[in-house]
């Protein structure tokens, strides 16, 4: 089933994942069998947190989940790249905005992401990452804000053009305005 060109996605960020292991666990316990039951094409939205981005950094480790998805029959078109750390701890809510877009921390992970989506996407097919809508607000109260999260911002949409020459793969960042966040309507990410 397809709504566009790309094939129907099951984000994974539904499951643990704090480690390479528990990702594959979720992908084989919970994807693979929407895909046996809805057929292919399936993709996986894949959640990495930034433990798992440290296990993927290797070539080889990277290669090997990629042949893992290839093995489940499985697809990866977008990587959800909001929650950086643990999503599934007692308490997440304010934890999951940090770090937010004023630190190089949060443009590392999601250019790295980018790097991991770039290798695992199929032949001629582009990419998104989903992103913190730059802080939570009540977490967002230093003078300046906004403009502290512009560079970070600029330098990851740098990387991405670095990927695009270099390996073809164009992956778009997705800021995703949520409630409670410094952008959580239109109107503001417009004006942003």
């Amino acid at each position: 089933m397809t709504l566009s060109h790309l094939p129907l996605s099951y984000c994974t960020n539904a499951h643990a994942g704090r480690t390479v292991a528990e990702v594959q666990t979720g992908v084989t316990n919970f994807s693979a069998p929407i895909r046996d039951r809805f057929g292919e094409p399936l993709a996986v939205g894949l959640w990495l947190a930034r433990s798992v981005m440290d296990e993927l950094a290797a070539p080889a480790a990277a290669s090997r989940f990629s042949q893992f998805l290839q093995e489940q029959h499985l697809t990866c078109h977008t990587l959800n790249a909001f929650p950086f750390g643990d999503f599934h701890s007692d308490r997440v809510k304010e934890q999951v905005y940090l770090p937010d877009w004023t630190t190089v921390a949060r443009q590392k992970y999601t250019v790295d992401c980018a790097r991991l989506l770039a290798a695992l996407l199929p032949a001629d097919a582009e990419g998104s990452i989903s992103t913190v809508p730059l802080g939570f607000k009540q977490l967002a109260t230093a003078p300046g804000f906004l403009e502290s999260c512009c560079d970070p911002l600029l330098e990851t949409a740098r990387e991405l053009d670095q990927i695009y020459q270099q390996t073809g793969r164009r992956i778009r960042l997705a800021i995703e305005p949520e409630p409670l966040c410094v952008l959580e309507t239109t109107p503001e990410t417009v004006q942003f």
